[in-house]
C-alpha cells in the first residue's frame, strides 16, 4: 500500500475515532453534568491541571521521536519505554508527597486524595506510550481507534454507576482511571512489540538530540492549556472553574473534531516528505484546507448557537457557562488554522522552532490568564483569546526558513473557505432570529445546524471551488482507499 493509501485509510480511521471517541466522551459528560455539581468538575480540573502539567516529564517527547526518526531501531523502543516507567514512578511519589500541600493552599481538604489517586496515570502513561507511537508510526490508526473508543466506554460506564450512587467528585477520578488501565491492557494486547530490559546510552542520546527541544515545549503546552485551571481554582474556587471547565470541554471536543485528525495522519506523512519540498508544500496546503473547511464553519457555528447548546446538552444550571463558549469559540479559530504550521515543523525535524513560539505564547497567554481572573471566568476567556490572535501572526514568522509555505500562500488558500464560513454563520445568525432565540428547544436548533451547513456548501462551491473539488477528493478517497488498501 503507498503512502497516499496508508495516509487516506488513517484519515478514515483516524477521524472515525475522534467523532465516535469524542461523541461518547461528551456524551458521558452531558450526562455526568445532570448528576454532579459544578465544583465536581472543578475540583477535579484543578487536580487534571497538576497531573497535566507533570505529564511531559514522563514521556519527555519520545513517542514523537519514534514517529519522527526514519532510521529506528529496538534499542530506540526499549529506552523510550524503561526512561518513561523510571520518571513516572518518580512523579507518582513526588506527588502523593506534594498532595497535601498543593490541597492547602487551595484551602481544598479533598484535593489531597483526589491528586494522589490520579498520579497513578503516570505509571499507565509510562507503560502505553511506545506502543501507541508505534502504531501511529505505521499509520495502523484501526488499533488506535479500537483501543481507545474500548477504554472510553469502560470508563464512563463505570462512572456513571458510581455518579448514580452517590460518589460524586470521585466518579470523575474513577473514570481517569480505570479508562487508562484498559487503555494499557489493550494496547499490550494489540502492538506485537514488548521491551527488553536493556538500556543503550547511544540510543539514548539519538532520541535526546530531538526532543531536548520538545521537553520544554510540552512544558510550556501544559503550561499554557492547564494554567487557566490553575488559575481559575485558586483566585474563583471550584465552582466558577466547573462552569469554565464545561465550556472549555465543548470547545475542546469540537477544536479536538476539526483538527486532531489532520493533524495526527499528518504529522508521519509529512515526516517522510522532509526531503521533497514540493511534496511536503503540497500536503501541507492540503491540510490546511481541510482543517479550515471543518474549523471555521463550526467553531462561528459553535459562537452563535451557544446559548441553545449549552442548556440543552448540560441542563439550565450551566447557563453561566455560555458566554465563556462563545469566547472559547474564536480561540479554537485562530489554534486550528496554525496547528498545521506546528505540525509542520515537527515533521521537518524543527521542534527547536515550535519550541521558541510557544515560549513566545506561554509569556503573552499566562499572564492574561492572571489579569483577566480579576474579571471573573469571562475575563480570563477574554484574555485567552486577545492572547491567542496577537500571537498567531508569529508563527509564520518564526518558522520561516524551515517550512517552506509563506503567509500569502497560506491566505490564498484560507480565505475563500473563511469568506464561505461567514456566510454559514450570518444565515445562523439569521434563522435563530426568526426562530426567537428559543433557549433549550431541539427542533429550531436542528434547522439552524441544518441551515448553516447547507449555506456553508453552497458558499463553498462558488467562493472556493477549488478547495471543495479537493475536499469531495478526499472523501471519495475516504470512502473507497481503505478498502482497496486493505485487498
Amino acid at each position: 500500500m503507498n503512502i497516499r493509501k496508508k495516509a487516506i485509510r488513517g484519515i478514515k480511521w483516524s477521524a472515525i475515532g475522534e467523532v465516535a471517541g469524542k461523541g461518547i466522551d461528551f456524551a458521558l459528560i452531558v450526562v455526568l453534568a445532570r448528576l454532579l455539581d459544578p465544583e465536581d468538575f472543578g475540583l477535579v480540573a484543578i487536580a487534571t491541571a497538576f497531573i497535566g502539567f507533570a505529564t511531559p516529564v514522563v514521556t519527555l517527547g519520545f513517542p514523537t521521536a519514534i514517529v519522527q526518526r526514519q532510521l529506528l531501531e529496538d534499542e530506540h523502543l526499549d529506552v523510550a519505554f524503561w526512561f518513561s516507567v523510571v520518571l513516572s514512578t518518580g512523579l507518582l511519589l513526588a506527588t502523593i508527597g506534594l498532595a497535601g500541600i498543593i490541597a492547602g493552599a487551595y484551602d481544598q481538604p479533598d484535593l489531597q486524595n483526589i491528586l494522589a489517586w490520579l498520579s497513578i496515570s503516570f505509571i499507565f502513561l509510562s507503560l502505553s506510550s511506545v506502543q501507541q507511537a508505534l502504531l501511529r508510526r505505521r499509520l495502523n490508526f484501526r488499533l488506535l481507534t479500537i483501543r481507545s473508543l474500548s477504554a472510553e466506554v469502560v470508563g464512563g460506564v463505570a462512572a456513571i454507576a458510581m455518579a448514580f450512587h452517590g460518589l460524586g467528585v470521585w466518579s470523575l477520578v474513577a473514570r481517569q482511571l480505570i479508562s487508562s488501565l484498559t487503555s494499557v491492557l489493550l494496547l499490550w494486547a494489540v502492538c506485537d512489540w514488548r521491551p527488553r530490559l536493556r538500556f543503550s546510552k547511544a540510543h539514548f542520546r539519538d532520541l535526546f538530540d530531538f526532543v531536548k527541544h520538545m521537553v520544554g515545549s510540552s512544558f510550556l503546552v501544559s503550561a499554557h492549556r492547564r494554567s487557566d485551571n490553575l488559575i481559575i481554582g485558586f483566585f474563583l474556587g471550584p465552582a466558577a472553574l466547573g462552569y469554565y471547565t464545561m465550556a472549555y470541554r465543548l470547545f475542546h471536543v469540537v477544536l479536538t473534531l476539526v483538527g486532531s485528525t489532520t493533524s495526527k495522519v499528518g504529522m508521519p506523512v509529512l515526516a517522510r516528505l522532509q526531503t521533497d519540498a514540493q511534496r511536503f508544500r503540497r500536503v501541507f496546503y492540503t491540510m490546511t484546507e481541510l482543517t479550515a473547511v471543518f474549523a471555521l464553519p463550526a467553531f462561528l457555528g459553535l459562537a452563535v448557537l451557544a446559548p441553545e447548546i449549552v442548556p440543552i446538552l448540560f441542563g439550565e444550571k450551566w447557563l453561566p457557562s455560555v458566554i465563556i463558549v462563545q469566547i472559547l469559540a474564536l480561540v479554537g479559530i485562530v489554534k486550528s488554522l496554525i496547528r498545521p504550521v506546528s505540525v509542520a515543523l515537527l515533521s521537518a525535524g524543527r521542534p527547536d522552532l515550535r519550541f521558541k513560539m510557544l515560549a513566545i505564547d506561554a509569556l503573552f497567554t499566562i499572564p492574561a490568564f492572571i489579569i483577566g481572573a480579576q474579571w471573573g471566568i469571562v475575563g480570563v476567556a477574554v484574555a485567552y483569546a486577545a492572547a491567542q490572535w496577537m500571537i498567531s501572526p508569529l508563527w509564520f514568522w518564526v518558522s520561516k526558513g524551515a517550512v517552506d509555505v509563506s503567509v500569502s500562500g497560506y491566505l490564498r488558500h484560507v480565505s475563500p473557505i473563511a469568506l464561505s464560513a461567514l456566510v454559514c454563520a450570518f444565515c445562523v445568525a439569521g434563522t435563530r432570529a426568526l426562530f426567537g432565540g428559543a433557549h433549550g428547544h431541539m427542533l429550531p436548533l436542528v434547522g439552524e445546524v441544518l441551515v448553516g451547513a447547507f449555506s456553508f456548501i453552497i458558499a463553498m462551491a462558488w467562493l472556493a471551488p477549488k478547495p471543495t473539488r479537493q475536499v469531495i477528493n478526499v472523501f471519495k478517497e475516504f470512502f473507497k482507499g481503505g478498502k482497496k488498501g486493505s485487498s
